[in-house]
């Protein structure tokens, strides 16, 4: 039984892939393990140089998708060719050392906890870890283990693995882990003394990523329209009941005025409303396209 499977993304890296694996081997000599490299459509050499690591260790599974589909598609592709009790993701930039998921696996063994995020402060320059503050503080709106993840995490086999059979239209990994399970534990890691390698991660990627978590897993947009919708329509159902009292009392003696008022009150308020019913049905859509689940079982006892 294989116990931890390493599942490492790449893209036109294949120079650091080699020195991560004897890296991987050496700290996990005396554990049961195997390392899932993914090309996520590399234009260099770097397939060429995972294939030639797959066929002389036994122990390297290499995979190349077709084109370049993203760092989280590449991830759920490996977890899905994993066979662990446990996965653990990690970039491909030799930021972390592997030897710092011995953190991570202490804690697990220690709480217990279904996934391990190994954090870690950030060295990106001001304007991506200020886009990246917003993210935190919007996502956790929607619960407090939200926007504090990494990509160097420590995942229940079993559970990165219905994450992955889910087929998710959603490929944003940590939350589709929240989807499942709040068994989440943090733990502070260190980085690697020689790491030299600036982040490959752009402003637009960055801005766009955020885009797609707020529309695609948050309901946050959606409970806005909602509630200002409803709000809206009391306000003018108010206001429109107080323009007809001040007509019928005679405080209103222009003719046509309160016709048109209530008129343009009320057919405003239902239109409000009727566009904070549809934002509901929406979000019941887009759990459906989601597929997010209505359940997880943990674990069973017979």
């Amino acid at each position: 039984m294989i116990q931890y499977s390493f599942v490492i993304p790449t893209f036109n890296n294949s120079r650091d892939l080699p020195s991560i694996c004897e890296d991987i081997a050496l700290v996990f000599q005396d554990f049961s393990h195997e390392i899932i490299l993914v090309d996520d459509g590399s234009t260099d050499n770097t397939w060429e140089t995972i294939h030639s690591l797959s066929q002389n260790v036994q122990t390297i599974t290499a995979l190349r998708l077709s084109m370049n589909f993203g760092q989280h598609p590449a991830t759920l592709c490996g977890i899905q060719f994993s066979k662990g009790q446990h996965v653990i993701t990690l970039d491909d930039d030799k930021e972390i050392h592997p030897s710092e998921a011995m953190k991570m696996i202490e804690q697990q063994k220690i709480s217990g906890a279904a996934v391990v995020y190994g954090t870690f402060p950030s060295l990106d320059s001001f304007l991506i870890r200020s886009l990246k503050t917003v993210y935190r503080i919007v996502s956790r709106l929607n619960g407090k283990n939200r926007g504090q993840g990494s990509s160097f995490r420590l995942i229940d086999g079993e559970l990165a693995r219905k994450i992955v059979s889910s087929n998710h239209q959603f490929s944003f990994i940590d939350e589709l882990i929240l989807w499942y399970t709040n068994s989440i534990e943090f733990v502070p890691i260190k980085r690697s003394e020689n790491q030299s390698t600036i982040s490959r991660y752009k402003l637009p990627g960055l801005i766009l990523t955020t885009i797609n978590i707020m529309l695609f897993s948050s309901a946050i947009p959606l409970r806005l329209v909602t509630f200002f919708g409803f709000l809206l329509a009391l306000i003018n159902f108010i206001f429109g009941g107080i323009i007809l009292f001040k007509k019928y009392v005679g405080k209103i003696e222009v003719d046509g005025y309160t016709s048109l008022i209530v008129s343009v009150l009320f057919s405003t308020g239902m239109i409000i409303t009727c566009i904070g019913i549809i934002a509901m049905y929406l979000r019941h859509l887009l759990l459906k396209t989601n597929q997010k689940p209505l359940f997880h079982v943990a674990e069973k006892s017979c």
